[in-house]
């Protein structure tokens, strides 16, 4: 990574690579992410609000990353324009957070899709005027945009779908590999064993 990233974003960047090595790579929480009371400490899922709502920014392409080196790549090109000076909101208080639960990520990522979609549409129905009062001339108008909206939609849609697939494939290939391998060390052993049983022969 270049060292003329701001600093703020290098520190971002590195808490949420921190945060994927808890969940996936299973490792020990760093100190630096945890909340410490004077006669508690808290050494599970406990993260700043700004942990908290930079890892909630994430796409669910990002966090569904299998490997450290993808997640990074993931991460860079997500978070592109900040690389040099866009902020996050920040915020003092602390959210026990349980990370764990992918599942609960992914469905909350596609409920704020919809709800993205449904607000783009309520500020299209808005701009109209009152439904009573729309403008039968501009219909045409209103249509050619929601049909827009709904292929944008459609098209983050399709872009994860991919990514998913892509990733399946990816692990299929490498566990492909690796039965190749381990096919060729048993088609080796096979042969050192039978050399030893011609050379017991003979």
């Amino acid at each position: 990574m270049r060292k003329g990233y701001k600093l703020d974003f290098r520190r971002r960047r590195g808490d949420m690579i921190q945060v994927f090595k808890i969940l996936e790579l299973k490792e020990d929480v760093p100190d630096k992410l945890l909340m410490r009371h004077s006669r508690l400490e808290i050494r599970k899922n406990v993260f700043s609000q700004r942990i908290v709502q930079d890892w909630n920014s994430l796409s669910e392409g990002t966090v569904a990353a299998t490997t450290l080196n993808m997640f990074k790549s993931r991460l860079d090109k997500q978070w592109q324009a900040l690389k040099y000076g866009a902020g996050y909101p920040t915020g003092s208080a602390l959210y026990s957070v349980d990370l764990q639960l992918k599942a609960t990520i992914s469905s909350r990522n596609a409920s704020l899709r919809i709800g993205e979609t449904t607000n783009k549409i309520n500020t299209i129905l808005t701009s109209f005027g009152e439904a009573d009062n729309l403008d039968l001339s501009k219909l045409s108008e209103l249509r050619t945009k929601l049909d827009n909206t709904k292929a944008s939609f459609n098209k983050v849609l399709l872009t994860n779908a991919v990514t998913r697939l892509k990733d399946a494939m990816d692990r299929q290939r490498t566990q492909l590999d690796s039965m190749k391998m381990r096919r060729s060390q048993l088609q080796a052993q096979i042969r050192r064993l039978r050399d030893i049983q011609q050379q017991l022969k003979s």
